[in-house]
């Protein structure tokens, strides 16, 4: 409910409670005629008057003035006053990667380890350490994470073998919290949050708090706008962990290949895809695919990082364009096979030129092919190291 309903419910609770028998008698009176638009009003300013000296003039339960002025004063604000202020740069929570405020998504196919990335970032807010390559900025140091995906007796598990690479006394963990149901998760949230706040609440996943059809725009969109409100209201980023279409599984990374309407990756501010190396699974390209506070050089290329046996995640410091990371993994089994039948008829003593001709195509081709296997092979050992 926003502050205007607010406003609204509270009115008509305390005319109800104060209005008298004969002023309920006012709008019918407007109705038939009796009474002219301004002494409609003077009725009206009488009775707000007597709840005023009911409730006290500076009592909250009637500050109906000053909550429509905090109202204003939130959601407007004059060009001089912007343009005026301290503010040169968008204040960011991992920077220069997420914003501190607003909405963000990690995306990818269901088991590239989007919760593990999600929870090793919740740990990087509450410790101040490193996300990756990135430096965190968090005023609280406080985290909610939402997983719908793993309980409670799971969770407990997976930060024990995680905690063997991070070294934190429980007490360390005590700023991170966990909610495993979403029954008014939004309302849930606020009350939190207004009691204690935080820096960062990650959703995992999107598709299990959404209560619409994920393919239907509008509705996906006013969904996201009660977080998008309610990270505003309480300045905190809000992450939801979601899926790619299985179809894009060997397309190049975009913020086309959510799955679900077009509406999620409008809404929010920020997108990675995270892709998992076919050649070795623990190898991952953290994907920028929308970022409205980047420039297009983060956009273009995936940082490589990698998944330790413990569940958490450290940069190989390596970058991969997006055109090339799609043909290394879906082309090099193919060319491995190729390589290798080259390399075989080599040693049965065939020039390249004679292989050329075995195989049907050009000498030329054949070196061609030599080189690119090796470039490949020598470019994913690198980013193994």
């Amino acid at each position: 409910m926003n502050k205007i309903e607010n406003v609204i419910m509270k009115e008509n609770e305390l005319m109800q409670e104060t209005v008298s028998a004969e002023t309920n008698q006012i709008p019918d009176l407007l109705e038939v005629g009796e009474l002219t638009a301004d002494e409609f009003i003077s009725e009206m300013e009488k009775e707000f008057s007597k709840v005023e000296k009911t409730f006290g003039k500076d009592n909250p339960k009637f500050d109906r003035f000053a909550m429509v002025e905090d109202f204003e004063e939130e959601e407007i604000a004059n060009a001089m006053d912007l343009i005026n202020d301290e503010i040169l740069d968008i204040p960011k929570l991992v920077d220069p990667i997420l914003q501190k405020v607003g909405l963000a998504g990690f995306t990818g196919s269901s088991d590239v380890g989007k919760s593990t990335l999600g929870r090793h970032l919740a740990i990087s807010v509450i410790t101040g350490r490193k996300f990756l390559d990135w430096d965190v900025h968090p005023v609280h140091r406080k985290v909610i994470f939402v997983s719908t995906e793993d309980d409670k007796t799971s969770i407990s598990a997976l930060l024990k073998k995680q905690n063997k690479d991070y070294q934190l006394t429980p007490e360390q963990f005590s700023n991170l919290t966990f909610i495993f149901t979403t029954h008014d998760l939004v309302n849930r949230l606020d009350k939190m949050l207004s009691e204690n706040p935080v820096d960062l609440i990650v959703v995992d996943a999107l598709t299990d708090v959404l209560n619409t059809d994920l393919y239907k725009a509008t509705d996906v969109r006013q969904f996201l706008q009660k977080y998008q409100e309610l990270a505003l209201r309480h300045s905190c980023l809000i992450l939801f962990l979601h899926h790619t279409r299985k179809a894009s599984e060997n397309a190049e990374p975009s913020k086309n290949n959510s799955l679900g309407s077009q509406s999620i990756e409008a809404k929010v501010r920020m997108l990675v895809e995270i892709r998992s190396n076919k050649i070795d699974q623990q190898i991952k390209h953290f994907c920028v695919v929308k970022a409205n506070y980047l420039g297009s050089e983060y956009k273009n290329q995936a940082f490589n990082i990698k998944m330790t046996d413990n569940l958490t995640y450290v940069s190989l410091g390596t970058k991969t364009h997006f055109d090339k990371l799609n043909a290394n993994e879906v082309s090099m089994e193919g060319l491995e096979t190729e390589y290798n039948n080259i390399i075989y008829l080599q040693d049965q003593g065939l020039t390249i030129r004679e292989i050329g001709i075995k195989l049907g195509v050009s000498h030329v081709t054949v070196m061609n092919k030599i080189k690119r296997f090796e470039k490949l092979k020598a470019s994913l050992s690198k980013e193994k190291e």
